[in-house]
C-alpha cells in the first residue's frame, strides 16, 4: 500500500498487515521565481501541490523575487501564485485543481528544478 496515494485505515478488533517503510535519499528542490502582476495585493502566496491536486506547502510571496521548497519526493507538481489564502480551502485537492493559471515542474530524483511564477491563480 502506498500512503501517499491511499489512506490506511485500522478497525478495532482487526490486525492490520505489517507496514513497510521504505526511505528514500533522493529528494529534489524546487526553486521558484516570483514575478509579481502588476495588480498584485500585498500578500500573495505560494502553493505547491502534487499533480494531482494534493497540497504540499506554502510559501508567503513578499517583496522576494525567489524562494525555495527543499526534499521534495520526486515527481510532478504544481505551483500557484494567490492573493486571498485566507478564503481558499487550499487543503482540498478539488479546489486545488480548479485553481487557474498552475505552472506545472518536474523533480527528479536528487535534481534541482526551477520555475517561474507570472500570474495569480485566483
Amino acid at each position: 500500500m502506498d500512503l501517499l496515494e491511499s489512506e490506511l485505515s485500522v478497525s478495532a478488533g482487526i490486525a492490520p498487515d505489517p507496514l513497510e517503510i521504505a526511505l528514500r535519499h533522493d529528494a529534489g528542490n524546487i526553486h521558484f521565481r516570483l514575478e509579481r502582476p502588476p495588480d498584485a495585493s500585498d500578500e500573495m502566496w505560494i502553493l505547491l501541490a502534487q499533480g494531482d491536486g494534493k497540497f504540499v506547502g506554502r510559501a508567503a510571496a513578499e517583496e522576494e523575487v525567489q524562494f525555495h521548497f527543499q526534499r521534495n519526493a520526486p515527481g510532478d507538481y504544481v505551483a500557484y501564485l494567490v492573493k486571498d489564502i485566507d478564503n481558499l480551502e487550499y487543503r482540498n485537492p478539488d479546489v486545488i485543481r480548479a485553481l487557474r493559471n498552475g505552472e506545472r515542474i518536474h523533480v527528479s530524483a536528487g535534481g534541482d528544478a526551477t520555475i517561474t511564477l507570472k500570474g495569480a491563480a485566483q
